[in-house]
């Protein structure tokens, strides 16, 4: 059974927005000079990552937000190991 904890909107928007930053700085990384832009978006990632899992922990203060994942698409976080898991067919 997966374990699911509800997340709001706005959670999700920030999270998803670390998520997309953090494409951005891998992109800028790649690029010539782009060492400086790479890093304040590094920074500006690990805040808004920061910020979603201290939500969360305000939201559900009885689960290690250690355990957590959340998957892109969905508002929900899921404690690790109870993700879906998707079936191999031969």
């Amino acid at each position: 059974m997966t374990e699911t904890y509800k997340i709001s909107q706005e959670m999700v928007s920030i999270i998803e927005e670390s998520i997309a930053l953090n494409d951005l700085k891998d992109k800028y990384i790649d690029k010539r000079f782009g060492f400086n832009k790479a890093k304040k978006l590094a920074i500006k990632v690990q805040k808004l990552k920061t910020a979603f899992w201290h939500e969360v922990t305000i939201l559900y203060p009885e689960i290690d937000t250690g355990h957590l994942v959340y998957t892109p698409g969905e508002n929900v976080v899921r404690i690790k190991g109870t993700e879906k898991i998707k079936e191999k067919h031969d």
